[in-house]
């Protein structure tokens, strides 16, 4: 093996945080935070805030129990783009209610619920099952995920076919040099 354990820890937290972030970049612009009601942007305030409050106590306890800060640092800042990236996509589901936004919505709360699970099997008990249903919940978000690029594929495909099709029966159905 090339990695020693700690080694694999570090560079698997760098590289989910930074898929995280490469699906925030992605959902970001669709993400519009002025057409929601006072209602909805409330909601969402509160969830994220007690999410960032949970965050913060159990960063706390990583403190007193890891005694690497860098792991705990990236515990951190992978935990904070999974809150931005359910944020988010809780907000375009929101906005939108899609089956696109629906599948992106699950697909972020099963990564969250698998890096909890993941959380718990390497910080406090590790028992198989809290690892195998960690990467059943992964392997189920990139399922969702999937299914989300490939709806997302679709979309422009099929408007580009309605395009293509009417400009060719209109242009058969034009004289043109009258």
């Amino acid at each position: 093996m090339f990695f020693s354990n700690e080694t694999f820890i570090r560079a698997s937290s760098i590289m989910y945080f930074l898929s995280y972030m490469c699906l925030i970049g992605f959902m970001l612009p669709k993400f519009k935070l002025v057409e929601f009601n006072k209602v909805i942007t409330l909601y969402l305030v509160i969830v994220v805030f007690i999410n960032m409050y949970f965050l913060y106590s159990v960063y706390n306890l990583l403190k007193t129990i890891v005694p690497d800060s860098l792991e705990v640092f990236l515990f951190g800042i992978k935990s904070i783009s999974l809150i931005v990236l359910v944020s988010i996509a809780l907000g375009v589901y929101l906005n939108n209610e899609t089956r696109l936004s629906i599948f992106f919505l699950m697909m972020a709360f099963c990564f969250v619920f698998s890096d909890m699970l993941n959380y718990v099997s390497q910080y406090y008990v590790y028992h198989w099952s809290f690892s195998m249903l960690d990467r059943v919940l992964h392997v189920i978000g990139l399922f969702f995920l999937f299914n989300y690029i490939m709806e997302y594929n679709k979309v422009p495909k099929i408007r580009g076919r309605q395009v293509l099709e009417t400009t060719s029966k209109e242009l058969a159905t034009k004289n043109i040099l009258a």
